[in-house]
């Protein structure tokens, strides 16, 4: 549930074609944890953090979503893209996060509905 948790931006950034670095995708979860740190309560996130954690995130994400949407379809951002396609661009353009995290948050989701599906080899009376 943990790697769930971690992945779902992810998914979110994938559905929104947002292109994310490495190191801005670690910030985004770091700061949540640190968010978690200083305003969460214990007493919801001591039986079990993971959920909790996955919760902040999509609290987080409903309520700045959009300025994040912003900021990462910002024009700087596809400037830099075209200057590194041209070759004008001399450092190395960081690598995308979101596509191998997104692949990875579907096969743990997939994994989470198989663990919880119903037992359909006993027969139903009703």
């Amino acid at each position: 549930m943990l790697l769930y948790a971690v992945t779902w931006p992810a998914t979110w950034l994938s559905r929104r074609g947002l292109p994310i670095t490495p190191q801005a995708y670690e910030k985004l979860l770091s700061q949540r944890l640190e968010d978690i740190a200083q305003h969460g309560d214990p007493k919801r996130y001591s039986n079990y953090f993971p959920r909790y954690l996955l919760k902040s995130i999509q609290d987080w994400f409903a309520h700045h979503g959009e300025a994040l949407y912003e900021e990462l379809k910002h024009i700087r951002n596809q400037l830099c893209d075209i200057e590194a396609l041209l070759g004008q661009n001399t450092r190395k353009t960081a690598e995308d996060i979101v596509p191998p995290m997104a692949e990875a948050h579907a096969i743990l989701a997939a994994q989470n509905r198989r663990k919880n599906r119903p037992d359909n080899r006993q027969l139903n009376l009703l």
